[in-house]
């Protein structure tokens, strides 16, 4: 088999073709830059990765937004394959000294790919070429809506609801030298989840985070079109759907110096197995493992812009769930590993921040046979937007 064409546009990976998107719990541009971790750093202007039990005492009311742009290169195939995604939006609100509410949408993944796989079937001493043209589009969304509460000094706890929706296609049409045949596809998605989340902190010395997601429901029909033979429509169906868990802890260093590490942990059932699109396979759990440095501002009276600055660095490694069918047997799963850096811009009075992250890898992917090692380049950018002047928007 050749992998002869792959075509990326808005696609956060090439892999979705084989599962659902990314198996580890979503991120901030912040903790991106720490090696995707820092989820027990309580920060007042963000939803921090997510975890409800960070959702309390915040400042104001605030807009957050966050764009992610992907670079991706290979050894064996000619050129660079770039995607850029808007991952979403969350507005957040005090709610009286100890508690808060967010909600908002983000995207759990969009995909819009054409690949071109040639092969070829021999008969006897003739050999029959033939080229699949694999065309995917749509994406699935979740809207959150959740709260945290200061149950001590030290303490907090929170639940966030998730509302998963949406489609994605896919048109498999298969051309040989006097044929043509299509397979087209359309998946529609709708599902609940339940997460809880806790956070001990320590002032000025150390935090431990935990945040644990469970599916409620999740379902999933599917139209389909056959070229030949009798069209087919699968009433929705219920299976399965990835449970999270999230452990993050920070030491204070020193004054405005801060240590973070984080686990990542999914399991993963194999019904999702379904919804691939691309050849069978198997699921294993799946984990991501990181650490980071983060230099807070100076908290000098009138600091300059550098000392006003959130300096951060990381790394991580993790192992994806899904592993590909083969002739001997199952495959390896696909693997990452990185470096990341960032910078935070306060601005406003320090009621909103720009944050930015870098972050180059590294993935043996279970296609490394066909499109060799993948070095990747992201680049993350995350506004968070407060303050006095978002009030008074709000009143008129």
């Amino acid at each position: 088999m050749l992998l002869s064409l792959i075509s990326l546009k808005a696609q956060n990976s090439f892999y979705y073709p084989y599962g659902m998107g990314k198996s580890y719990i979503n991120s901030s541009t912040r903790m991106e830059a720490m090696g995707y971790s820092g989820s027990a750093i309580y920060d007042s202007l963000q939803v921090t990765s997510y975890n409800p039990g960070m959702w309390h005492s915040f400042n104001t009311v605030s807009l957050q937004g966050k764009l992610d742009y992907s670079s991706m290169s290979s050894s064996k195939i000619n050129g660079n394959y770039k995607t850029t995604s808007l991952e979403g939006f969350t507005i957040k609100m005090p709610i009286g000294n100890y508690s808060g509410l967010a909600f908002g949408l983000k995207s759990l993944f969009r995909v819009n790919s054409k690949s071109i796989i040639t092969d070829h079937v021999s008969f006897f001493d003739e050999s029959l070429d033939f080229e699949n043209s694999i065309i995917m589009n749509g994406g699935v969304s979740d809207f959150f809506l959740g709260a945290g509460y200061r149950v001590t000094e030290y303490l907090s706890a929170g639940l966030v609801a998730n509302f998963l929706f949406g489609k994605y296609s896919t048109r498999i049409k298969t051309e040989g030298e006097s044929s043509l045949y299509y397979y087209n596809k359309i998946n529609n998605i709708k599902g609940r989840q339940l997460g809880f989340g806790l956070n001990w902190d320590v002032p000025d010395n150390y935090a431990i985070s935990l945040y644990y997601d469970r599916n409620l429901d999740f379902k999933y029909d599917q139209i389909v079109d056959y070229h030949i033979g009798k069209d087919d429509t699968l009433d929705y169906k219920s299976i399965d759907y990835p449970s999270n868990l999230q452990i993050g802890v920070k030491k204070h260093i020193k004054p405005g110096l801060i240590a973070t590490a984080d686990i990542n942990y999914s399991s993963l059932p194999n019904s999702l197995s379904q919804l691939t699109v691309l050849g069978s396979g198997k699921y294993n759990d799946a984990y991501l493992i990181g650490a980071g440095l983060e230099k807070q501002p100076s908290q000098e009276f009138n600091p300059g812009l550098l000392q006003r600055m959130y300096y951060r660095l990381g790394g991580f490694y993790r192992k994806e769930g899904f592993r590909p069918l083969e002739e001997n047997g199952y495959g390896q799963s696909y693997t990452e590993k990185g470096v990341s850096l960032g910078l935070g811009l306060p601005f406003y009075n320090d009621y909103s921040r720009l944050d930015i992250s870098l972050i180059y890898s590294i993935a043996d992917g279970f296609l490394d046979s066909e499109i060799g090692k993948e070095n990747k380049i992201t680049i993350n950018f995350e506004i968070t937007s407060g303050g006095l002047w978002f009030n008074n928007a709000l009143r008129k």
